[in-house]
């Protein structure tokens, strides 16, 4: 059985654009869930991007024992600034919001100086929020590595646990990540003909700090490629992950999902 650890359930629907926020549909994501249960694939992480995700991060977690939350506002998005207080109401708002996030750094479109700046403070706010509540802090990073670990070193009160979510670093900063003990989430890329780096990273990681994750509706795995990602294709990153790591998938399967409720305490 396998828990697909950050999956934007929020922004799945079956019959209509998933860049209609108006189409948010509890019957659709019911039954994406059910495909997702006859795969093997019995839970998911639901994290949000904006602050209109999260009520309907918690209608989600009503569909299913085995789902769980996160609230926060991705680095990219313009919003204003997110405070501290406004993040931990939420963050308490239910039990089974369990992080912090989607937060981070996000330099991979030219970010100006006063962005990046914008964006850094942004991450402090989430940062604040996960250490006072210990929450999990679910980590976006793209082309600014280096500045993200340099502001989490920095911060005074580091959340004890911490996962990068769809990791497509380097070595280097993997093996950084994982000696400051953070969990490596992989997603489908690892499926593409052109993430043959990657591959290698993944063989790389040590087993008890590996998580899956599909990041649906995006980056649907192979065979997959060029449909709305959803829960039930994880099996497909799965199945490449136990080929590369020499093991049976059932045995992967137990593995990372025991991973996934260490995580989250639980």
């Amino acid at each position: 059985m396998l828990i697909d650890a950050h999956c934007h359930l929020t922004s799945l629907n079956e019959a209509e654009s998933r860049d209609n926020a108006e189409n948010f549909n509890l019957d659709s994501i019911a039954h994406i869930l059910k495909r997702a249960q006859a795969a093997g694939v019995i839970g998911c992480l639901v994290p949000s991007v904006v602050r209109s995700d999260w009520p309907k991060v918690l209608k989600v977690l009503t569909l299913k024992d085995s789902l769980w939350g996160a609230v926060g506002v991705h680095p990219q998005e313009p919003a204003p600034m997110l405070t501290i207080s406004e993040l931990s109401k939420a963050a308490t708002s239910d039990t089974r919001i369990v992080g912090i996030g989607e937060t981070g750094l996000d330099f991979s479109q030219s970010a100006t100086q006063k962005e990046q700046e914008r964006q850094i403070q942004l991450l402090k706010v989430h940062l604040q929020v996960a250490s006072e509540l210990n929450k999990v802090l679910i980590i976006h990073v793209r082309d600014a590595f280096l500045e993200l670990m340099r502001v989490m070193r920095e911060f005074n009160h580091t959340p004890s646990r911490v996962m990068i979510h769809c990791f497509t670093g380097s070595y280097d900063q993997a093996k950084e990540a994982l000696d400051a003990g953070f969990y490596l989430s992989f997603s489908g890329i690892l499926t593409f003909k052109n993430a043959e780096y990657l591959r290698d990273v993944f063989k790389k990681v040590p087993l008890e700090r590996i998580l899956l994750e599909t990041d649906a509706p995006f980056l649907a795995p192979v065979p997959m490629r060029g449909k709305m990602n959803e829960p039930s294709y994880l099996t497909y990153t799965a199945q490449v992950a136990a080929e590369l790591l020499g093991l049976k998938i059932d045995v992967l399967a137990d593995k990372v999902t025991q991973n996934f409720y260490n995580l989250i305490g639980i």
